[in-house]
């Protein structure tokens, strides 16, 4: 699942798409200026926190590294509201933004999205599309339209994605005490006869707070439509209309002392979003859903196709007798692993993104090469072999491979003190580690192999054991030399590491997949 750094995540918004993103199972870094408010927060314990004043930035420091290299930003932040008109904005907080966003897109992030705000399309009244010209006209709207600009201008010389989310109006639990909703609640709470507001005949564009960081991460993780997105629900709603909805829909009722305030100065009379753009990425975004629903329910009904799962049994073991994964190879090398399994090995890679892959046995160097082929297509990671022999013929082809560059080979056990102490020297800087064990079969030497590189592995990644096909396969299936087989087996050392580390799980979701592996009930994720 992608890594996805949200700024100014105690603000307002920020809880709400932090929240969201929690319920998607995404991987939230997250950071504020103020970490005692941020322990506070409910998240707090489901999420990388990395506090940052933008007022001290620093341009030498890599704030991409800093924030463990994101697939994705959301940029929340922003300081100084509601002041609108403050000349903070320009003088202060422009400058810092700049700063700061540079420095991640200059340094690797490759998807930036930015909010900014509907005050951007300055007086001008109806409904706003994102291909008007901006004419700002307040100190917090010309601000933020300089920034988009400046940010547009980075891809002339940086691969990246930009989205810049046009907000509208929104309204929800939590928002600032001078925000409309929050002095009602006050005036109700209060038991106040008259609630002091404008003519309320003004048109704007309001959507729920939830919604609107649902859209935002919708926006956000997709990659095919970029640039400004307006965030409203295309509805204009006079304010009188919406504040008689929020009383009825809570049960309260209030006088409306109607014509208190002036209007804003800085706001036209009626103004709305056009949302075409944005039902474009909804309506894509649906049919990704209603793909991924169907593909979900599909898998979760194979376990009750019984012919299925006996035609998949059957293929195993038929398949294992005619040495069916010594069939394939990889850019040139051979790959003693079957095809289903090695695009469940490319799904975890691709999600996981990880700085290491371990992996004990090395044999013909086929799958070292394989995980190190997309690892040189994410851009990133490398790839640390260990096996008691490698022989001279495959260490030469190895180190020869365009893909060697990113495979450092250990030969020795893989269960040697000594050896494990030096993978340990290895990882302690690699921030997210999967390990795949594929050497000796035996229960006692993959129970030990468990018990030793189940550390390593990062939280949310994974620990593969290949081979668990063993305990399937016939009795007297393997020659006797070989010592593994039925209830000696890289499966019941899965069972009896299970038993005792809590930490992982099997991930059933891959076995209900894939229906023919080598390595059933064998990918362990690593869940604490």
């Amino acid at each position: 699942m992608q890594k996805i750094l949200v700024t100014g995540a105690t603000g307002f918004l920020g809880s709400y798409v932090i929240n969201e993103l929690l319920l998607q199972g995404y991987n939230i870094i997250a950071t504020s200026n103020n970490q005692k408010k941020a322990e506070q927060k409910k998240w707090i314990n489901n999420v990388t926190y990395l506090p940052l004043d933008l007022s001290l930035l620093d341009d030498l420091i890599n704030y991409y590294e800093y924030f463990q290299q994101p697939d994705t930003v959301i940029h929340l932040a922003w300081e100084g509201l509601p002041n609108y008109k403050d000349d903070f904005h320009i003088n202060d907080n422009l400058p810092r933004h700049k700063l700061f966003l540079h420095n991640l897109v200059k340094n690797g992030l490759k998807n930036l999205s930015v909010i900014g705000t509907c005050l951007e399309y300055g007086m001008q009244e109806g409904e706003l599309s994102e291909e008007m010209e901006c004419q700002p006209t307040i100190a917090y709207a010309v601000a933020k339209n300089d920034l988009r600009k400046f940010l547009q201008s980075l891809q002339d010389r940086f691969v990246v994605k930009f989205k810049w989310i046009r907000l509208f109006y929104m309204f929800g639990e939590g928002q600032s005490p001078k925000s409309l909703f929050s002095q009602l609640d006050k005036a109700m709470k209060e038991k106040l006869e008259f609630f002091n507001m404008s003519s309320g005949e003004q048109l704007r564009d309001f959507l729920p707070v939830k919604e609107v960081a649902e859209t935002i991460i919708v926006i956000a993780t997709q990659k095919n439509i970029n640039g400004v997105i307006n965030c409203g629900s295309g509805v204009p709603v006079s304010v009188k209309q919406m504040v008689s909805t929020y009383l009825n829909h809570i049960s309260k009722n209030i006088k409306l002392n109607l014509g208190y305030y002036p209007y804003n100065d800085y706001e036209p009379f009626a103004f709305w979003a056009d949302t075409n753009k944005l039902k474009k990425i909804m309506n894509m975004e649906n049919a990704t859903l209603t793909f991924e629903n169907e593909r979900e329910q599909r898998i979760s009904g194979y376990e009750k196709n019984k012919n299925l799962l006996k035609a998949a049994d059957h293929f195993n073991i038929e398949s294992n007798k005619s040495q069916y994964s010594y069939n394939f190879s990889w850019m040139g090398r051979p790959i003693i692993q079957y095809p289903q399994d090695m695009i469940a090995m490319q799904e975890i890679i691709w999600n996981l993104k990880p700085d290491l892959i371990i992996e004990t046995g090395i044999a013909h160097g086929g799958s070292l090469i394989y995980y190190a082929s997309i690892l040189e297509l994410i851009g990133k990671g490398e790839i640390l072999g260990i096996d008691i022999d490698i022989r001279k013929h495959n260490k030469i082809e190895i180190e020869k491979h365009p893909m060697a560059k990113r495979i450092t080979m250990i030969q020795g056990s893989a269960i040697d003190p000594l050896i494990v102490e030096k993978i340990k020297i290895f990882a302690e800087d690699k921030k997210t580690v999967l390990v795949c064990l594929d050497s000796n079969h035996t229960h006692e030497h993959v129970l030990a192999e468990l018990e030793m590189y189940s550390p390593f592995v990062s939280e949310n990644s994974y620990i593969i054991v290949f081979d668990t096909i063993v305990e399937n396969l016939p009795e007297g299936y393997f020659s006797q030399e070989r010592p593994w087989g039925i209830g000696n087996n890289p499966k019941t050392a899965v069972t009896s590491f299970l038993q005792k580390n809590k930490n992982f799980i099997i991930d059933t979701n891959i076995d209900n997949k894939l229906l023919i592996s080598v390595a059933p009930q064998g990918y362990l994720k690593r869940i604490k």
